[in-house]
């Protein structure tokens, strides 16, 4: 009766272990699919600003050649 209690309380703990074991990963890659997501926004972004900053400067050149 004992040992019977024994190994199941054995085979609770391990099958929580496990459980956590994997919560613990599945929160892991979430973690990195949020920090990819939000590299992947500072590049669009980044690209979104040299854009619109070589679009300035382009008009910038021609405001600069239209007073010449």
């Amino acid at each position: 009766e004992v040992n019977r209690y024994k190994s199941m309380l054995c085979l609770t703990r391990r099958r929580r272990r496990k459980e956590e074991e994997k919560e613990q990963e599945d929160q892991m890659e979430e973690d990195e699919e949020e920090e990819e997501e939000e590299e992947e926004e500072e590049e669009e972004e980044d690209e979104e600003e040299e854009e619109d900053e070589e679009e300035e400067e382009e008009e910038e050149e021609e405001e600069g050649e239209e007073l010449n």
